[in-house]
């Protein structure tokens, strides 16, 4: 191990405070991992992740940062059942522009439940010398020492004892998700709180997982994406470990999937296209629907913040959360934490691909990068996961805030011709599937072949075939 640069305390111990923690770790940092839930040795559902029972994807973009700071993550979950696909080559495929004909994969997804995915990050990361947990240990606020974060305010959970300690720490890393309280810990403090952006599109969507006795006729996974202006269902199957498949489907406002047996199935029969509901009718259940209605799409400004205490970070859903229809959320954090990495290696480089690069002045401070610096470096890893998803959201008359326009129209309309190019035109496709999986910037879809592509073929032929 490096020698010891300070005390760290993560606050949260799901896949972004894993990821996080590791990194510290892996920088000389002692880590303390601070957990509300206790969570379990293997890979079996627990409390404290709400949506843990919903389909997760692992976009490539976040299958490779996790890869690069974690080698064998991906031979690991395979080991335990994890399924790969080609994307797109084994997914059917409706896009809102029609049925996608598929070309040679580029990329590729994992596919798994989410106690997996925790499991194997959490086996790794407490493996480390440098990482010590206390699970059933609630934070409840911050401790400073003038500008400097100086440690968190802890109590233990179901003991009755209400008392509170300081944990001792230089750094403080909130990964407690959607529900974080460090607004509320900053207000009380005297410091700024961030603005917010806000985009509600109203989802919500039930998931059940079901015994996978064959694969299917065509693909190995389905996905029906909802079509704005006239069904904003949606449906997804997705092989997952334990020979299951897993389902999920739900809509945008005034859509939400039964958790019933019986609901499920008739809710299904009203996607876009018949197939979802033809599988599910021959599977068997292996447990119970379980329905989820995710708070709205949130950001955080904390990269506006002049006075952020030095030694605070906010990451993953904490700072930012998205529609999860469009299975973002795992990679940006995935990516957060590769920047973090290059932000205190040696030398100041800055991870590969980043774009984040630090200076000898920004070393010779008490933490290697000033945390505000860091702060912006994660504002930028989600970016453009933001920008897609609320344009996306914005398609919906129901949606509530974000910005609508002219600008939001014309851009709407040159990603339909895209997308409608991209049904039949390997070109379009690869610049759509590479710019879905956040391996390229949006930018990507303005290359000239591209463009061409969309202005030529992007006809809306098909777009209305099936509602």
């Amino acid at each position: 191990m490096p020698q010891p640069v300070g005390r760290a305390a993560v606050l949260g111990g799901s896949l972004a405070g894993l990821l996080h923690a590791w990194v510290l770790a892996e920088a000389g940092w002692r880590v303390t991992l601070v957990e509300r839930d206790r969570r379990p040795a293997k890979a079996e559902f627990a409390g404290g992740v709400p949506q843990a029972r919903q389909a997760h994807l692992l976009m490539p973009a976040g299958l490779n940062a996790i890869e690069q700071l974690l080698p064998g993550t991906t031979a690991l979950l395979a080991g335990e059942g994890a399924q790969h696909l080609g994307l797109p080559t084994d997914i059917r495929w409706l896009t809102p522009a029609g049925w996608l004909d598929t070309f040679s994969s580029r990329h590729s997804i994992v596919c798994f439940t989410r106690p997996l995915i925790d499991w194997a990050l959490r086996h790794q990361v407490l493996s480390h010398p440098g990482v010590e947990t206390r699970d059933g240990v609630e934070a409840v606020g911050l401790a400073v020492a003038g500008p400097r974060i100086a440690g968190v305010r802890c109590r233990e959970r179901g003991s009755g004892d209400r008392s509170e300690t300081v944990l001792a720490a230089e750094m403080v890393v909130d990964a407690t998700g959607r529900t974080s309280r460090t607004p509320h810990w900053l207000n009380g403090l005297g410091f700024d709180v961030p603005e917010e952006s806000v985009v509600d599109g109203g989802v919500s969507y039930a998931t059940g997982l079901f015994r996978r006795a064959e694969e299917l006729p065509a693909g190995r996974a389905l996905y029906l994406q909802p079509s704005p202006g006239h069904n904003p269902r949606f449906g997804v199957l997705l092989p997952v470990e334990g020979d299951r498949w897993m389902v999920t489907i739900g809509g945008m406002r005034g859509f939400s999937a039964p958790t019933d047996p019986e609901g499920f199935l008739a809710f299904a029969r009203e996607l876009r296209a018949p197939d979802l509901h033809q599988v599910l009718k021959g599977l068997e259940p292996a447990g119970r629907i379980h329905g989820f209605r995710p708070p709205p799409s949130r950001r955080r400004h904390y990269e506006r913040l002049a006075g952020l205490p030095e030694g605070l970070l906010v990451v993953g859903d904490a700072a930012c959360t998205f529609n999860p229809m469009y299975g973002q959320g795992m990679t940006v954090a995935a990516r957060s934490a590769l920047v973090l990495r290059g932000l205190l290696s040696a030398g100041g480089r800055g991870a590969r691909g980043s774009g984040v690069t630090t200076s000898a002045a920004d070393r010779a401070v008490g933490l290697p990068v000033p945390t505000r610096r860091v702060q912006r470096a994660v504002f930028r890893v989600a970016e453009t996961a933001w920008q897609m998803a609320s344009s996306e959201d914005l398609r919906y008359e129901a949606t509530v805030g974000g910005r609508r326009g002219p600008l939001l129209r014309f851009q709407h309309a040159y990603l339909d011709r895209v997308l409608s190019a991209a049904r039949s035109s390997r070109v379009a496709q690869a610049a759509f599937v590479d710019t879905l999986s956040l391996t390229a910037p949006p930018a990507r879809l303005l290359a000239p072949g591209v463009l061409w592509q969309a202005m030529v073929h992007g006809g809306a032929r098909g777009q209305r075939a099936e509602h």
